[in-house]
């Protein structure tokens, strides 16, 4: 009995030319790339997308850069990643970034898979013959109770394997290949089915210096999210932002600054920040200042009056992304029963 064939690996062009090339080569396609198949679909969805903030935003601030901007998206007939706003453009580096890698690891993975089947003996088949691919793809061999020769090659350690490719979450950058370093707690869950419920803030202290001192972040609201959305287009419009790292640094500075609460040294709070809406409330806009559009860069400016020192900012920079990605395993675990087990929500 001959072993099956193996499949082959769908052809996916690398080859881009004209305005396509020109277009993949600003949110950082190289030549050699895989091209996303469905990209013309999610570019028109962008499009779409595009079209919908800019109305919203002009209907409350009729500029002629924000006009000027709707209305080239209107009238172009093909979309263009550059014609989009910053905010779209972000979104579209994300995916091309996203397909590379996820056509990269399907043609790896084709490619051990027909290693696999040229290792295994033709005799074994069906159910039987997918099990031990199954265990060698894991790279878990003593799982399989065999401690005889092995069919397979144990080349996990040889000096020319492919290094393991890096996917990184959407949502925090977090290499999934590493070990996922939260600790959530049953307070946490109880916290957060609060919060979420309850349209309240969801807050978490982090102790720092062997408990000795800590810091409280809070979640940011919906408001606050569409305020750091609109100042970033205002900065955008008015080219105070002219690239896509300097909207992403921004974006996560802002969202910093709205979610530090407090620092706390022996439970004592050593320095309190009030959110966004009650500081602006209580620090109205000298009437002699330009208008602004929200009252971000104010506050921001506030904020790092608090914090002067590098070396804070840096380290609540980095508790601020472990905050994160917290939030995001509590919400992409609603669905899971085990997760929230013995959690029972409360007003």
């Amino acid at each position: 009995m001959a072993a099956p064939t193996p499949s082959k690996t769908p052809k996916v062009s690398s080859s881009a030319s004209g305005l396509l090339r020109e277009q993949l080569l600003f949110v950082g396609w190289v030549d050699g790339d895989p091209i996303p198949p469905n990209l013309p679909e999610k570019l028109a969805a962008l499009k779409q997308e595009a079209i919908a903030d800019l109305e919203t935003e002009l209907a409350d601030n009729p500029a002629p850069a924000v006009r000027k901007q709707l209305d080239a998206l209107l009238k172009s007939k093909f979309v263009k990643i550059t014609d989009l706003p910053p905010m779209q453009q972000l979104a579209a580096r994300e995916f091309v970034e996203a397909s590379i890698e996820a056509i990269k690891t399907s043609q790896i993975s084709r490619k051990k898979n027909a290693a696999l089947d040229a290792q295994i003996p033709a005799v074994i088949q069906g159910e039987e013959r997918e099990k031990i691919k199954a265990i060698a793809m894991r790279g878990d061999h003593e799982s399989s109770g065999d401690t005889s020769d092995s069919v397979f090659i144990d080349d996990r350690k040889s000096a020319d394997d492919t290094p393991a490719t890096s996917v990184f979450c959407p949502c925090c950058s977090w290499d999934v290949a590493k070990p996922f370093d939260v600790d959530i707690t049953t307070r946490d869950k109880e916290a957060f089915v609060v919060s979420l419920l309850g349209s309240q803030r969801f807050e978490r202290a982090f102790p720092i210096f062997n408990s000795k001192a800590s810091i409280v972040f809070r979640t940011i609201n919906a408001d606050e999210i569409q305020m750091l959305r609109e100042e970033l287009m205002y900065r955008a419009s008015t080219s105070a932002i002219v690239s896509d790292a300097a909207y992403v640094a921004a974006w996560l500075e802002g969202r910093l600054v709205m979610s530090v609460k407090e620092i706390t040294i022996n439970g004592t709070p050593q320095m309190v920040l009030q959110d966004i809406t009650t500081w602006a409330k209580a620090n109205p806009q000298s009437s002699t200042a330009v208008q602004e559009v929200t009252p971000i860069t104010r506050y921001t400016a506030y904020f790092f009056s608090k914090v002067t020192q590098e070396p804070l900012r840096n380290l609540l920079a980095a508790k601020h992304k472990l905050f994160d990605r917290i939030v995001e395993t509590m919400l992409l675990k609603v669905d899971d029963p085990n997760f929230y087990s013995g959690i029972e929500p409360r007003a």
